[in-house]
């Protein structure tokens, strides 16, 4: 998702503020072929668990709003777009 949205954005016209941490926590794996036992197996990558409702990331600026909808349409969520009036 990170580098759909900054290989697609034009940083000269937008702007994205992420808003989770970088991976934290550790996946194991053991090897393929290794029976079961001898303990838990090496680190294998890391993640950030993201739990429903979060803020992921906000996007502003003059035209994200097709590059917004072509990064939500793969995801079973809709993103949510707020329109901020100058002229109050």
């Amino acid at each position: 998702m990170r580098l759909n949205i900054n290989r697609k954005m034009d940083i000269n016209r937008t702007f994205a503020v992420w808003r989770i941490d970088s991976p934290w926590k550790p996946i194991t794996k053991k090897g393929v072929g290794v029976r079961m036992g001898g303990g838990k197996g090496a680190i294998n990558h890391y993640v950030t668990p993201v739990k429903a409702d979060r803020i992921i990331v906000e996007m502003g600026g003059m035209s994200f709003l097709p590059l917004f909808a072509e990064i939500c349409s793969p995801f079973s969520t809709a993103g949510t777009v707020q329109i901020l009036a100058h002229n109050l």
